[in-house]
């Protein structure tokens, strides 16, 4: 690839069900002719599966799950991870600013914190969500508190959607504790999403054709790889 070509960076969380619609959505980008490298964790760096032939160069950064010895809480995961993923990706930005400067930073909405990172070195920020546009809203009146959890109505009533049954929301069959603290980081995701410069949700028209309508003033737009 040519040097002047504008470069991006993604950076996925570590889960493959985060990591493979990150993969597609940079195999998009470097189809239109843009530089990509996906930054991967340590913690997935043996399970990851991105194809060797690929035109997106992989890189790895410590998320400092190396040097855990005992089994941890989830809540101790996310500190810890945040903790030194972020850390460790200012350090690759800087790194790579003479050599092979990057433009704009992808990452996952889970991790909202890489936006300040992302800020902080100069680069853009884009907020890529995994899930499709109604499993957002629902996170979103999480995050609001609209809807509650533990879910205290049979019913939910949201924008754009039909109603909703405790059914149909997502179910957490862990522990109390660990219930709470993935609660609060799938809320999380909307803390500073309006300073975001792009936002991305993996989605399209006649998938979610309400929700879009109901959203038509805003700039969202369909992205399609050809």
């Amino acid at each position: 690839m040519s040097d002047n070509k504008p470069h991006i960076l993604v950076f996925p969380f570590p889960s493959q069900g985060h990591i493979n619609p990150a993969l597609d959505f940079s195999k998009c980008l470097a189809s239109n002719g843009l530089k990509v490298t996906i930054i991967l964790t340590t913690m997935v760096s043996k399970s990851a599966q991105v194809p060797s032939n690929s035109s997106i160069n992989v890189e790895m950064i410590s998320d400092g799950s190396e040097e855990v010895k005992e089994q941890e809480s989830m809540e101790g995961f996310f500190k810890r991870f945040k903790a030194a993923a972020s850390q460790n990706l200012a350090k690759f930005i800087q790194e790579r600013r003479e050599t092979c400067p990057a433009k704009v930073l992808v990452y996952d909405s889970s991790m909202p914190w890489a936006l300040d990172v992302a800020h902080q070195e100069g680069l853009l920020g884009a907020s890529f969500f995994t899930q499709a546009s109604g499993v957002c809203a629902v996170y979103y009146h999480m995050y609001t508190g609209l809807i509650k959890f533990p879910y205290e109505d049979s019913e939910v009533l949201l924008p754009s959607m039909t109603p909703l049954g405790v059914n149909d929301l997502p179910c957490f069959s862990f522990s109390p504790d660990t219930n709470n603290s993935i609660v609060r980081h799938l809320a999380d995701q909307f803390l500073n999403l309006e300073e975001a410069d792009w936002i991305f949700i993996n989605t399209f028209d006649k998938l979610e054709y309400e929700v879009r309508k109901h959203y038509s003033h805003t700039v969202i737009r369909s992205l399609q790889q050809t």
